[in-house]
């Protein structure tokens, strides 16, 4: 059986290095118990480090 997943799209802007903001789609495992920091910080230590 394959784990749910849910998708978020990120807004990124990085001063001095980009030129105007970009979204980029991530998908992450769904925890009902998740908030959006949980799904965000499993984005930075898992998949965009």
């Amino acid at each position: 059986m394959s784990e749910e997943t849910m998708t978020l799209v990120v807004t990124r802007f990085r001063p001095g290095h980009d030129r105007e903001p970009r979204a980029e789609s991530f998908a992450v495992p769904y925890r009902q118990d998740w908030v959006v920091l949980d799904a965000l910080n499993h984005i930075k230590d898992r998949i965009d480090g």
